[in-house]
């Protein structure tokens, strides 16, 4: 969807319980799209805290309801099944 679609579905419906992501797993996809999004929604007038919450809030409140949304930051030395973020894992 392109933003100027998103943001007339946005005026049409509010933010509260609409978010926007990038789906990579859908054929063609572009993930600075929700970047694109956001900056049409501030050109058209709406405010930083509509974008945070159409863009942030709402994807976590949403995705945060299956219990599995973990937003910790691991360290760089953590392990995920032996492997490491770390370059040649150091």
């Amino acid at each position: 969807m392109d933003p100027d679609r998103m943001v007339r579905i946005l005026r049409l419906h509010g933010t509260g319980r609409v978010l926007v992501n990038s789906a990579a797993d859908w054929g063609r996809s572009d993930p600075l799209q929700t970047r694109r999004v956001g900056e049409a929604m501030l050109a058209a007038g709406f405010t930083e805290d509509d974008v945070d919450q159409v863009l942030w809030r709402n994807p976590v409140e949403f995705y945060g309801l299956s219990g599995r949304l973990d937003l910790s930051t691991p360290s760089p030395g953590t392990l995920h099944e032996g492997n490491s973020i770390l370059r040649g894992g150091e």
